[in-house]
């Protein structure tokens, strides 16, 4: 029996040492598999991580463009704003002259059309000043002879020199029209320098 008891225990201490064997690469195969999940997990995190940074760096530049666009929308709004309130003051400036203003005016314009011959003048309806056949052959001279028209340009301010069908107009309309076509970048400088 002691024998037995011998074997037994050589078999119990040869199981408990393949046993322990068993635990010890079981444990190390397992530790290995685990460390390496994580290493694979905190790789892939990493790059996910990478991948979201970039959307969203991409996305905020985005936003931060339109944001900047829609200021400097806002702002040239702004500017062509306050360019046709300037013109439309101007004009209604211009609409309110005085007779001295408003002669000085024509004589200039007489001198720049630099006509010859007979020539229709049509009054637009502002100013309100006297402008009579009397006061226009203060200009007349022998090459030089005008026909002034009844009828005034409903709503308009300036006048319309006709000649052989050709029309020089002084509309202060159409004067701001050209002038802010033609003078817009000097006006925007001036305007909005910084």
């Amino acid at each position: 029996m002691k024998e037995i008891n011998q074997i037994v225990d050589q078999i119990t201490q040869a199981a408990d040492v393949d046993a322990k064997e068993f635990e010890t690469s079981e444990k190390t195969r397992i530790d290995e598999r685990f460390s390496s999940k994580m290493e694979k997990l905190s790789s892939e995190s990493a790059l996910e991580f990478e991948r979201e940074k970039r959307l969203l760096t991409r996305e905020f530049n985005q936003k931060e463009t339109q944001a900047k666009l829609g200021a400097q929308n806002k702002v040239l709004h702004e500017k062509q704003r306050l360019l046709a309130e300037l013109y439309e003051l101007s004009e209604e400036k211009m609409k309110n002259w005085s007779a001295d203003e408003f002669h000085h005016f024509f004589s200039k314009a007489l001198e720049k059309a630099n006509l010859k011959g007979l020539v229709k003048v049509q009054l637009g309806e502002f100013p309100q000043v006297d402008v009579s056949r009397q006061w226009l052959a203060q200009f007349e001279n022998e090459n030089l002879h005008f026909e002034l028209q009844e009828e005034r340009l409903a709503g308009e301010g300036g006048f319309v020199f006709s000649q052989d069908g050709i029309e020089y107009n002084f509309l202060f309309s159409r004067l701001i029209q050209e002038i802010a076509r033609t003078n817009r970048l000097e006006i925007i400088e001036r305007l909005f320098a910084r």
